[in-house]
């Protein structure tokens, strides 16, 4: 079975069940990279741009020659690292615009009610790709 994007990256970034060494590395780097930032903060929006960006220049720091096109010559333990990185910024920025649409329902907009009043949302429902991600299932 082949894995689509979203859940290759979830299982790369995730620490290795057998290689305690290369978790030992990865998570020695990881305290070293700081967490990436989401993009459209705010927003009702979504752009995984800022996230890329923050990705190429943490990859170029570690590796100050490497070529981005082509074969990539990037270590594994940074590889993961910054994977891992990735996706805690790409769930992060998850959860901030699931709030930010629940905060814009229950209140008003513009003077137009948009849920009764008093009304609030209970629930959510997330399903798909993204629904699967167990990183942010635990969240």
């Amino acid at each position: 079975m082949r894995l689509g994007p979203g859940a290759s990256l979830e299982t790369y970034a995730h620490p290795h069940p057998t290689n305690t060494d290369l978790n030992t590395r990865v998570d020695a780097l990881l305290a070293e990279i700081k967490p990436f930032k989401p993009s459209a903060a705010k927003q009702r929006a979504f752009s995984f741009a800022g996230l890329k960006t923050q990705v190429m220049k943490e990859t170029q720091k570690r590796h100050p020659n490497l070529q981005l096109k082509g074969k990539l010559g990037i270590s594994e333990v940074v590889k993961r690292a910054v994977g891992r990185r990735f996706q805690q910024a790409a769930v992060r920025q998850v959860e901030e615009k699931v709030r930010i649409v629940l905060d814009y329902l229950e209140k008003d907009s513009e003077g137009m009610k948009l849920l009764p009043s008093g009304q609030k949302v209970k629930a959510l429902v997330a399903s798909g790709g993204v629904a699967s991600n167990q990183y942010l299932r635990t969240r």
